[in-house]
């Protein structure tokens, strides 16, 4: 009969050890890993470029917000958004014209895409977004099938062109942006 008391007391004893340790830890086991707040991850810039481009190249109706014929308004307005002197690059000399551009966000704040188009309505997009917090100047290109995407980062401002044209086309037309972007 002892050991038939000793078993019980021992059996309540596990019992009430096992239910405190799941108070105390079920929580942590059976719930969600905590997301990390302040870890943002972004697109990179010529990721979001392509985006863009997927998105409003394609449109017929409404690629842009604003159309060429209003460019002067166009640039003020998106300069403003940017907080930077923004022109649109002349690209007639290349076979581009303006077709117009639109407000986007990159990575998280203003942005701006300008859209481009030749006279076989072949388009292409300017992307510029604003990072204050970056230092460095990088050229560098991107492919991702017909997509191409060459990008450069100048200071606290990073641009792409992105297009469906040769990579030796979309150098010289970024190579015209950046000179223009800089005059």
């Amino acid at each position: 009969m002892l050991w038939r008391k000793t078993a019980l007391i021992a059996a309540s004893l596990m019992l009430f050890l096992s239910g405190a340790a799941a108070g105390v830890y079920g929580g942590r086991l059976l719930s969600q890993p905590a997301q990390v707040e302040n870890t943002v991850t972004f697109e990179s810039l010529p990721g979001q470029s392509k985006t863009a481009f997927l998105v409003y190249a394609s449109e017929k109706r409404h690629p842009v917000e604003v159309g060429a014929d209003q460019e002067e308004h166009l640039v003020t307005w998106l300069g403003k958004r940017l907080d930077y002197k923004l022109v649109a690059p002349d690209l007639k000399t290349l076979g581009f014209s303006l077709v117009g551009g639109r407000l986007l966000p990159v990575n998280g704040k203003a942005g701006a895409m300008l859209m481009y188009q030749d006279a076989a309505g072949q388009r292409l997009t300017v992307l510029l977004g604003k990072n204050p917090e970056n230092g460095e100047t990088s050229f560098r290109f991107e492919s991702a099938g017909a997509l191409e995407t060459f990008y450069w980062i100048d200071g606290a401002i990073g641009y792409a062109v992105t297009g469906e044209v040769s990579r030796a086309k979309l150098q010289e037309i970024a190579e015209e942006c950046y000179r223009q972007f800089e005059s």
